[in-house]
């Protein structure tokens, strides 16, 4: 059965809308923790942006394929458990190379750490 083009441009609406809210969140909390860390920037601000409009839209894809083949329960683990670091690992290779000379890991870390904890309370909240 053929789905009709209003049908299929609000599903497609539907994913845009799965990948887009976390990316908001991502840039809304880490672009105001770099802030309070020094990273002020537009520059410096931008850089951050780039690296989380590559990172954020895999993790969500990941984690909702890890979700529907594996169920919540199981794929939150590996979501925090192996996703997150490797978020956490490329961005700090990416922050090293355009920031040098700056604690890179513990801005990843630092913006990460923020960016979970703000992801996870907005859910709670909306």
């Amino acid at each position: 059965m053929r789905q009709s083009a209003g049908r299929k441009r609000e599903t497609e609406m539907d994913e845009l809308v799965l990948y887009l809210r976390p990316l908001l969140l991502t840039v809304f909390f880490e672009g105001i923790a770099a802030c309070v860390m020094g990273y002020r920037s537009v520059r410096e601000q931008l850089y951050i942006l780039f690296i989380n409009a590559v990172t954020n839209p895999l993790l969500v894809y990941f984690s909702f394929l890890l979700m529907y083949h594996i169920g919540i329960e199981k794929s939150t683990l590996i979501i925090y458990l192996l996703l997150e670091p490797l978020v956490i690992l490329t961005e700090y290779l990416y922050y090293r190379k355009v920031f040098p000379g700056r604690n890179c890991f513990l801005l990843s870390l630092i913006l990460n750490l923020i960016s979970i904890v703000g992801g996870v309370l907005c859910q709670r909240i909306f």
